[in-house]
Formats: C-alpha cells, structure tokens, sequence
C-alpha cells in the first residue's frame, strides 16, 4: 500500500512537475511575444505596408510629434502624408533628412517626386540634378530631359538627349525628340542626323510620324526636293500609303509648300472614300490658291455618300463655299447636313447667304430652329442669326441679354460689339468691347490694365479693328500698347502695328517695320497694313510695308501695289515690263485704289 501510495505519489509529482514546466514555457513565450509584437513606429510602418494608411498616419504623427525623428519614422510618414493627399507635408518631412543624408538615391528620387507633384520644377530638377551625379541611370536622364524640356532650357536637354542616345540600346523616342530639338535650336541637319542613326539601329521605329518630321528637317534645311522624292520613295512602299500619307503631306503644308502636299495627298484622294483624306486634301487645296477644286472635291465626296458624309467633311464644305461668297452653293451645302447640325459659329453666316440666295426653305429651317433652341442657344448666338435674317427687333433684344455674357469675355464681347455697330448702336458697342477687357476705363484718361488673364492672340488683331471702326483709334492704341507689353508676341505685336497705323503713328510703325527684318511677319499682314495706312492717310507706312512687301515676297502683284501706291502719292506711272505685269487676278488682291 505504501509502495502505491508513492507510487502514486511519483507519479502526480512527476504530472505536476511537468505542467510547472509546461506552464513556465507558456510564460516565457508570451514574455517573448509581447517583446516583438510591434509597438510605436514600428506598428505605424506595419501598416502602412499593410495599406491601413489613416491608422499608420495617426501612429506615426503620434511618435513623430512625440520627438521620434529617426529617418525612418520620417520616411514612412512623409509617404503616409504623400498617400492621404498632403504632398507638401510629405516634402517638408523629407527636407529634414536632406541635410543628413545628401547623397541619398531614395531621399532625392522621392523630393524630386513630390516637388514635382506641387508643380516646383525646379527644385524636382536640383533633386534629379544631383542624383544623375550619385547615381545616373537611364530613368533619371529621361526625367532631366523632361524637366529641362518643361523649363524650355533646350540648351541643356539636348546635351542629356545626346547622352541618351549614345548609351547602349537607346529608345527610339529619343532620337525622335532630340531631333526635333536640333530643329527648333536652328541646326536641322543634325536632325536629319538622328533619323539616319534611328533607320540604322531600329528601322521598325520608323513610321509616318518619324518619316514627317525627317520631311520638316530636310525642308527647314533647304533640302525641298529631296525631301518630296524621299516621301514618295517611302510612301510607294507604306502597306496603307492612304493612312501614312495624311502627316507625311502635313509636314510640307505646315513648312509652307501646300503645292507639294496636294502631289502627294491627291493621286491618293482620288481614289479614296477616307474622310479624313478628303478633308486633308481639300485642305492643301485650298491652302495652295486652289479653294474652287477644294469645294469641288468635298461636293462630290458628299454626293458619292448619299448624303451620309462624314460631319468634318460637310462643316469644311459649308464653310468654304461661305467664305467664297457663293451663296447658292452654301445653301445647298447646309441644307444637304441638315440645319439642325450647322456649327453655332456659322449659323449666322449661313442664315445671310440663304438669304441673298433666295433660299427660303434654308431660311424657314434656321428660323425653326431658333424657336426650338431659344433656351439653349446662346444669346449671342441668336442675336447674330437674327440679324442675319434681318430681324432688327429680335436682334436687339437679344443683344441686351449677350451683354451678361459679354463681362469679362473677350470673344463674346467682340462679337457683341461688331453686332452693336452694325446695328448703328455706338455707344452699346463701346460698352460691350471694353466690358470684355481687363482694363479700367475713364473718359479723358489712359486705360488702367485691370487683370491678370490674356486675351487669346487671335481676338488681338479684332480688337484693335473695332477701335478703328468706333473711330477711338487713340484708345485702341493704347490698349495694345499695354497688351504688346503684358503678353509678347508677333500677333500682339501686328495688332499693336494696325491700331496705331489707324491713330495715324506712322513713325513708330515704320520704326517697328525696321526692326523686324528676320521676315516674320506675313504678306497678309503687310498688305492689310498698306490699305490701313491709306485710310488713315499716312503716305510714309503705305510706302513702307509695300516696300517690305515686295522685299518679302515680292509675287507681281506685290510690285503692282507697291507702284499703285507709289503713284496715289505723285510718283509717275512707270509702265511695267511684260515680266512684271499682273500674272493672275486673284480675288483677294486689293488695288490701292479700290
């Protein structure tokens, strides 16, 4: 019994003793445990990895306002802050380990992210700057080029394009961009350079747009001929010459040499029923003097699609035939659209030669759709078209509701005050053209510039005209004096030219006409400007731009003008040679004496 009961004993001393054992592992373990559950900024990064991020930001600031500034407390927070939206904060942040840690590649690749996003760029640009020398690499040379590119320093992005392209396995993109760059810097021949190095390492590379700018480079370099039989060379070989040809033939258009695009564009539209090659073609038609073939081509495109035509190519015929004055043709381009799609733009102009064309079917349409579209129209809109349809009464009424419309808007305020004027409204012409300016104006005073916005370039020149219609040519003269200042440009400049040739300060053009002898200004502009100076009577600036005119371009109607001119004002007639007479008369030429 007694041996049982120890053994008994044994046994429960031995039981207990193990639990004690296993208990005392249990222990240290959950000792051991709670040492590396993750605590402070350590549970803050943790979830931040795990994509908690507003409950990794309250950690993390927690410590961090707590006096936690290690770097990797900061870092994590910076990118908690960057996650939730407050970039800024993110920046600040990480400005505090720059000075610890300068030559950190993730510290400067990060402030040069963040800068970036706050639209700094260039502090991201010192940031990258100084981490091409720690650590360069093909991603932050691409990125230096892009900020140089963005910061128009084209001096210093061609230098790490030209690093870029001569790195083992360059991207095709930038010897494209780097061509492009040796062109607007005036060296189009190493341009041309770059696209024989890219045919040379990746001929793939080369598509239509590649094939469009080596035409621009050649042209800009001289090299017209060339550059028009390399172009059909590669398009004879393009597997869809149809779709290459479009930016191809672009590139002569837009260097000038319509003649040359329409060669390409033609043989090809011809045989197309492409929209879009249509459009371009009847566009390089018209920009080389060619608008009767243009508008021939776009008739019988639509014809050939029963009246289905794409809507481009039925907006390109309304227009031309509109600006042609052939009134007929334009009633029967917007009748064949249907009314109901005709532009706001040209409903006006539309609504005027169905009218002069007897087109009552054209003008009962527009007339229904301004009762539709009444609440939908823009008022200025429907004044114009009830002008236009001689509705002086509905005209005017709605001119009173587009002078809301006008405050602070340049272009509808031009508008309103070239309708006002035809509607013999002067003052509510002046009203409307300065309630779209961002002047002050007070009788007797100079106008006081009032805003910060630009006025787009193309309403320029439509301001400094009406000042001159309004017979305030003084006031106009001094609004593009101010605007020539606060926003350069050669429109600004040209509207500038023509407000104070009309308040007749004939020396201060022809100082300016000197001066800008690199050829900018275009033979439009010249010519509008000699028939300005001969309504404001200022012999001098009418001799002058004809002068520069034929210098310019000199074409045998350029010369007519400029002897018109010369004998409006006593000089006598000298009778041309055969050579020099008038070789076409174009509708757009204006004699002097017309």
């Amino acid at each position: 019994m007694i041996g049982s009961a120890r053994t008994i004993g044994a046994f429960l001393w031995n039981t207990l003793r193990g639990q004690h054992a296993l208990l005392l592992t249990i222990a240290a373990a959950i000792a051991l445990s709670l040492f590396f559950v993750p605590r402070g900024a350590e549970l803050g990064r943790l979830n931040l990895e795990l994509g908690f991020t507003h409950k990794a930001l309250t950690i993390l600031e927690e410590k961090y306002a707590a006096g936690d500034s290690s770097a990797a407390t900061i870092g994590a927070l910076a990118q908690a802050r960057a996650q939730v939206g407050n970039v800024s904060g993110a920046a600040l942040l990480l400005e505090q380990l720059l000075n610890d840690h300068p030559r950190d590649p993730e510290l400067l690749q990060a402030l040069a992210g963040y800068y970036r996003q706050l639209g700094r760029l260039e502090s991201s640009l010192r940031m990258v700057e100084r981490l091409g020398t720690i650590q360069p690499s093909p991603a932050s040379l691409q990125e230096l080029a892009r900020l140089y590119g963005e910061l128009n320093r084209p001096i210093e992005q061609r230098r790490v394009l030209r690093q870029l392209v001569s790195r083992p396995r360059p991207d095709a993109s930038h010897f494209v961009e780097l061509a492009k760059l040796e062109k607007a810097t005036g060296n189009p021949a190493a341009g041309i350079e770059m696209i024989r190095r890219l045919e040379t390492l990746r001929p793939g590379a080369v598509d239509a747009s590649v094939v469009a700018l080596d035409m621009s480079l050649r042209v800009a370099a001289g090299q017209v001929g060339s550059a028009f039989e390399h172009a059909g060379r590669w398009l004879a070989r393009s597997r869809n010459p149809a779709r290459d040809v479009l930016p191809v033939a672009s590139a002569f258009s837009v260097s000038g040499h319509p003649k040359l695009a329409l060669k390409l564009l033609a043989p090809l539209a011809d045989k197309s029923r492409e929209p879009s090659l249509v459009m371009a073609t009847g566009q390089a038609e018209v920009d080389a003097g060619q608008r009767e073939a243009a508008l021939r081509r776009l008739e019988a495109f639509f014809a050939g699609t029963n009246g289905n035509a794409h809507p481009d190519v039925a907006q390109l015929r309304l227009r031309l035939a509109i600006s042609m004055g052939l009134h007929g043709r334009a009633s029967d381009a917007a009748a064949a659209m249907g009314i109901g799609s005709i532009p706001e733009g040209v409903l006006a102009a539309t609504s005027a030669a169905a009218l002069r064309a007897g087109r009552s079917d054209v003008v009962d349409s527009i007339r229904a759709r301004l009762r539709d579209e009444r609440n939908t129209l823009p008022p200025i809109i429907m004044a114009e078209t009830s002008s236009a349809l001689r509705d002086r009464q509905a005209a005017t009424e709605w001119a009173g509701l587009a002078a809301r419309d006008a405050k602070g808007n340049p272009e509808t305020a031009i508008k309103l005050a070239r309708l006002e004027l035809s509607l013999l409204h002067r003052n509510l012409a002046l009203a409307a053209l300065r309630s779209g300016l961002p002047f002050t104006f007070q009788d007797g005073q100079r106008p006081a510039f009032a805003g910060n916005a630009d006025i787009p370039e193309n309403l320029l020149d439509p301001i400094a005209r009406l000042y001159a219609d309004l017979g305030l040519p003084n006031e106009g003269q001094a609004v593009l004096d101010i605007l020539k200042d606060k926003q350069p440009s050669l429109q600004a400049d040209q509207a500038w030219a023509i407000a104070a040739a009309s308040a007749r300060r004939q020396d201060a053009v022809i100082d300016w006409l000197k001066t800008n002898d690199d050829r900018r200004i275009g033979p439009d502009f010249l010519k509008d400007l000699v028939f300005t100076a001969l309504k404001g009577g200022s012999q001098g600036l009418a001799l002058a731009a004809a002068a520069r005119l034929v210098e310019d371009r000199g074409t045998d109607s350029d010369r007519m003008l400029l002897a018109e001119v010369k004998v409006l004002f006593g000089a006598p007639l000298v009778r041309l040679k055969p050579t020099e007479a008038l070789a076409s008369a174009d509708p757009l030429d204006r004699t002097a004496t017309r």
